[in-house]
């Protein structure tokens, strides 16, 4: 399985400009809901905010992973958004994050959820595809910047 087989295009913005974080919950949350068939916007809105306030899914070099497990899907879904400004997202090295990779996955399946969370953040941390990502325009763009840094897993 490779990352842009759980990532419909659709799930892809490029003009993510949320004034904070719960902002940008309730959008990653209106970007995956589309794409589930068992869950409404505001179930994963709620997912996502009970994981993010274990601590922040901000991980440092302007990149967030919010994610969040549920009974009600059968694999893992994708989007990803992207911020010219930055969001104020509690991130570990305490600036401002611009690229997301948000994820819901299914409950009962922890190995395969480690390597897609595994995955998104090998490809975030890998600073030639972060720079790619900065400078792609569209969503086209970045889902061929993925696309070239996405494998087996």
């Amino acid at each position: 399985m490779r990352l842009m087989d759980l990532l419909p295009r659709r799930a892809i913005l490029t003009d993510f400009e949320p004034p904070d974080k719960i902002a940008a919950l309730k959008k990653l949350s209106e970007l995956l809901a589309p794409h589930t068939s068992s869950l409404s916007q505001d179930e994963i809105f709620r997912i996502l905010l009970e994981r993010e306030n274990l601590g922040s899914t901000g991980v440092g070099r302007g990149i967030a992973i919010p994610h969040g497990r549920c009974k009600n899907i059968r694999r893992p879904v994708l989007c990803f958004a992207k911020s010219t400004k930055g969001v104020d997202f509690g991130a570990s090295d305490g600036k401002p994050v611009h690229l997301f990779f948000a994820m819901v996955a299914p409950e009962n399946n922890s190995t395969a959820n480690i390597k897609v969370l595994a995955k998104m953040a090998e490809i975030l941390k890998n600073p030639t595809a972060r720079d790619a990502l900065f400078e792609a325009h569209n969503a086209d763009e970045i889902a061929e910047v993925l696309s070239r840094y996405d494998s087996d897993f």
